[in-house]
C-alpha cells in the first residue's frame, strides 16, 4: 500500500510538472553565434538550422538540417541534418544534439531559457574545434523570411555593445 502512495504521490507531481512545462512541439529555428574557438576562422561564424521538435512532457526530441551560415541560405546539397534529444523543465531545455557532416560527425549540447512563447536564448557546445557561444530558437512560423533571414535578425539584435 506504501508502494502504491508513492507512486501515486510521484505520477501526481509528474503530471503537475508537466502541466507548467511551456510547449515546443513545432517547427523553429536554432541560431547559433561562435563566440568560443580553437579555430579562429569561426569566430564570430553564425550557424542556423531549421528543426522539427516534438515534445513528449518533459522529454524533446528533434531532427531537421543546416540551413544558413553567416545569414548566407545554404544549398540542398550543402545542408546537413542534425538530431536533437533532451528535457525540458520549467522554462528551460537542455539537449545533446549530433550533426551528419559530409566528411565527419559533430555533437554538442544546447541550453535554452525561454523568454517568450516564440524565443529561447541561452548557449551551446561542439565538437567541432572547441566551438561555444550563444544559441537563440525562434518559432519559424514568426519567421517567414526563413534561415537566412532569422541569422541576420539574430545577429544585429545580439551584436556585442
Amino acid at each position: 500500500m506504501r508502494a502504491a502512495r508513492n507512486l501515486l504521490a510521484v505520477l501526481v507531481a509528474s503530471t503537475a510538472t508537466a502541466a507548467t512545462l511551456p510547449e515546443l512541439t513545432g517547427t523553429w529555428l536554432v541560431v547559433d553565434r561562435v563566440e568560443r574557438t580553437d579555430y579562429a576562422a569561426f569566430r564570430d561564424l553564425r550557424v542556423a538550422y531549421r528543426v522539427e521538435l516534438r515534445q513528449e512532457g518533459v522529454w524533446l526530441f528533434g531532427s531537421g538540417e543546416k540551413c544558413a551560415e553567416n545569414g548566407r541560405p545554404l544549398r540542398a546539397a550543402e545542408r546537413t541534418p542534425i538530431s536533437i534529444a533532451g528535457t525540458v523543465s520549467g522554462g528551460a531545455a537542455t539537449a545533446r544534439w549530433v550533426e551528419t557532416g559530409r566528411r565527419r560527425e559533430s555533437e554538442g549540447t544546447f541550453a535554452w531559457r525561454l523568454v517568450a512563447d516564440d524565443e529561447a536564448r541561452g548557449g551551446f557546445t561542439s565538437t567541432v574545434a572547441g566551438a561555444a557561444g550563444r544559441s537563440t530558437l525562434v518559432r519559424a512560423d514568426d519567421n517567414p523570411g526563413g534561415c537566412a533571414r532569422a541569422t541576420r535578425a539574430t545577429q544585429r539584435a545580439r551584436r556585442p555593445r
